[in-house]
Parts: structure tokens; C-alpha cells; sequence
């Protein structure tokens, strides 16, 4: 994650066209940077599974329900 910088930012170099827009991981801070330095837009992927995805959705009606209790211990 964190020596990846240098070699996207060569990879960009080589392409004939101009890159129009960055889609990267969420969890790479310095994909914004490199977008941020070039001017070039940049998209925040982030990947998750259905089932936290679904949690997520249900947050409020897990709270509702009180299906989010804690147990001390």
C-alpha cells in the first residue's frame, strides 16, 4: 500500500492518451494525491461484501429493534 505511488505514477507517464480519471481502492490514500498533484479526478472504489453491505442498509432498524445490544462482561 504504501510503495505502489511511484510505479502507478510511471504506469500514467507511459500511456499515450491523457488519464481522464483515477477509480482507486478507498483504503489508498495516495491515489487522491496522485489525482490531486496531476489534476485529474479521482473516484474512492470501495469494495465490500453483500452481506456488510446489507448490514449497513439494516443499521437503523438493527437499533430500532434493539438488535445491537452489548453484553458486559
Amino acid at each position: 500500500m504504501t510503495k505502489m505511488e511511484a510505479p502507478f505514477e510511471k504506469l500514467l507517464d507511459q500511456f499515450e492518451l491523457p488519464v481522464n480519471v483515477i477509480v482507486g481502492d478507498v483504503e489508498l490514500q495516495w491515489s487522491v494525491d496522485v489525482g490531486n498533484w496531476r489534476n485529474v479526478p479521482v473516484s474512492a472504489f470501495w469494495t465490500m461484501s453483500a452481506t456488510f453491505y446489507s448490514m449497513l442498509h439494516h443499521l437503523d432498524m438493527f437499533s430500532r429493534n434493539h438488535h445491537l445490544t452489548v453484553d458486559k462482561f
